[in-house]
């Protein structure tokens, strides 16, 4: 019993996934046409077209003013550069502060760690002594008793 050809087309398509299939012919326009876009581009290279279309407003560029923050092209117009400068070095000012509440916090715990350390140490060479002298203390008995 033979089977009709296009039983094998129609399988395949059912268990092939479908978007990929699509995505390498399928053209569409560019997400920022209502912004002058004009591209049509394949949707497997529509992700790297918007990360560089010109009139992506979410595109990031480095600021031309002086501070050389990158910011995306929308926000060019409200960009200060004296006063982003200032909120990233309270940013990295808060940070430090951060980092070193941190480290405080670390030397305390190695602190007490070196002092329970220190104690363990003390009560095993009591320990030591407590045996040696337990030892010495039965041979002495025990020397006494021959």
């Amino acid at each position: 019993m033979s089977t009709p050809p296009f039983a094998s087309a129609y399988f395949f398509l059912c268990n092939y996934n479908l978007s990929a299939l699509f995505s390498y012919r399928l053209v569409i326009a560019c997400e920022n046409v209502s912004y002058g876009c004009s591209q049509l581009v394949k949707l497997d290279v529509l992700e790297s077209h918007l990360d560089t279309c010109e009139h992506n407003p979410k595109r990031p560029v480095p600021c031309e003013q002086g501070c050389g923050l990158v910011i995306p092209v929308d926000e060019l117009k409200e960009h200060n550069c004296v006063r982003e400068l200032r909120s990233l070095i309270q940013s990295y000012q808060q940070k430090m502060a951060d980092f070193q509440q941190e480290l405080a916090d670390h030397r305390t715990m190695v602190n007490n760690q070196k002092r329970e350390l220190h104690i363990i140490k003390v009560r095993y060479d009591f320990l030591q002594v407590t045996i040696i002298t337990d030892v010495l203390r039965r041979r002495l008995l025990n020397y006494g008793h021959v």
